[in-house]
């Protein structure tokens, strides 16, 4: 569901950049509000910190664990041969929509494979940053 929701988000009535796509369709796994979305118009299009793909940008916004942020940037990086907006952009590796899916469906296993530990550790769910 999050991952066709990032899809249709992206450039859609909203008009959300690729990281608030990711930030919105994963909205409830953190509790992010609509103001905190709307502070990342700016991380789209090649302007996350580092040049980074905003959708991946996002995406590690939703982690707080370091060593789960390092390894959906590989994964990310495995599919997309680069992590920067420009690189991908320049040796057309993906597209914008397949880096949101890519960054989307990365998210969610990553979200999935931490709730079961989360739920065999009988601990509480995500924390809001």
């Amino acid at each position: 569901m999050e991952i066709a929701l990032a899809k249709r988000l992206f450039h859609g009535r909203e008009k959300y950049n690729c990281a608030q796509a990711i930030l919105k369709a994963f909205q409830e796994y953190n509790k992010l509000t609509d103001s905190e979305i709307a502070q990342h118009q700016s991380s789209g299009g090649g302007r996350a910190e580092g040049g980074v793909c905003g959708a991946l940008y996002a995406a590690k916004l939703h982690l707080d664990d370091a060593g789960q942020k390092t390894a959906l940037e590989k994964s990310f990086k495995d599919k997309a041969k680069y992590i920067t907006c420009k690189e991908i952009k320049k040796n057309q590796t993906l597209s914008c929509i397949q880096c949101i899916e890519t960054a989307a469906a990365l998210l969610k296993e990553k979200i999935e494979k931490s709730n079961k530990t989360t739920a065999r550790a009988g601990k509480a769910g995500p924390v809001r940053r």
